[in-house]
């Protein structure tokens, strides 16, 4: 992941000249001729609107991307940075994203279709990701009522578990 760090602090200075990059007596950051990289987990979460994105590297080396950018007067400056996820402990995973869109589904009210709670909420993908959906009401939900789920299909409560198509 590429990203363009426009805060030049001692932190973020560190970020983009190696986290041995010494603090001089004067208050000015150093440069290393052997600059390391700082390793440490990296969230990112991004908002449009109602949307969000996050992306999750439990450890990750963050450093210098490209050299740094003074484009003209009108743009702001930056420290181009390179975020390289690594795999941390026994996960068999570098890093992890988060769909697009608003919270997950905790409900699901009966309709025809029914809704999913709470509002705004991700559809879940499919029946097994149901398996944590509280349906409402708990009773058998009646003919016809269902939920669509986020592969097309759709689903029902039978008043002990969730079904694949609508309630018969």
């Amino acid at each position: 992941m590429a990203l363009v760090l426009q805060q030049f602090d001692k932190a973020g200075l560190r970020l983009y000249y190696g986290s041995n990059a010494p603090e001089l007596p004067s208050g000015l950051i150093g440069v290393p001729d052997d600059p390391i990289p700082t390793t440490c987990a990296f969230l990112a979460v991004f908002v449009d609107g109602e949307n969000h994105f996050g992306f999750y590297a439990p450890k990750a080396e963050i450093y210098r991307g490209d050299d740094l950018s003074f484009g003209d007067t009108e743009t702001l400056a930056g420290m181009p940075l390179g975020v390289k996820p690594m795999v941390y402990g026994a996960n068999k995973w570098t890093y992890a994203i988060t769909p697009l869109g608003g919270p997950t589904a905790t409900g699901a009210t009966a309709g025809t279709p029914g809704v999913f709670t709470p509002s705004g909420s991700a559809a879940p993908y499919d029946l097994a990701d149901l398996a944590l959906v509280t349906a409402s009401p708990t009773t058998a939900w009646t003919a016809g009522q269902h939920v669509v789920l986020g592969d097309g299909s759709s689903a029902s409560w039978d008043g002990d578990s969730w079904a694949e198509g609508a309630a018969a």
